[in-house]
């Protein structure tokens, strides 16, 4: 072979590289899109039935117990990581969740509270976070059941 039929050999693998690499990438990506209605979590198995209400407030196994429950608990390295379980652990570090102190707690609940349909993340109402850390969701103003 000579020296421009290498060229273009390499121009030519180069070009089908890139080519497979976009494409690859585009339907990696769509596939991590987040759903973008509540219809959609259903039918990707991801949301659970009753979780949102008419008025597209969250509700639900998460929601209505952070309103209610006697002892709330975060963990130390994502504090949007809520729940009433005790014994949970931190979905996206692993480590043990403490029990948050009154004060904080009161003050969370004061604030109107947004939350994830699908996971346990809850910010203060007044947080500029509008999406689940998560999922990718937009989280909603959570209201007792």
């Amino acid at each position: 072979m000579n020296r421009n039929s290498l060229t273009l050999l390499t121009i030519a693998m180069l070009l089908v590289s890139l080519v497979m690499f976009t494409t690859g990438c585009t339907k990696k990506d769509k596939e991590n899109e987040p759903p973008a209605s509540m219809a959609q979590a259903e039918q990707m198995g991801h949301a659970h039935q009753g979780m949102v209400d008419e008025n597209g407030k969250a509700k639900g196994a998460t929601m209505g117990i952070i309103l209610t429950a006697e002892s709330l608990y975060i963990c130390p390295m994502h504090p949007e990581i809520v729940t009433d379980n005790a014994k949970a652990r931190c979905p996206q570090c692993g480590m043990n969740l403490e029990k948050m102190d009154d004060e904080s707690k009161k003050a969370l609940l004061k604030s109107h509270p947004k939350g994830c349909v699908m996971d346990p993340i809850v910010v203060p109402g007044d947080s500029e976070t509008g999406k689940c850390a998560m999922c990718k969701m937009n989280l909603q103003v959570i209201t007792k059941d």
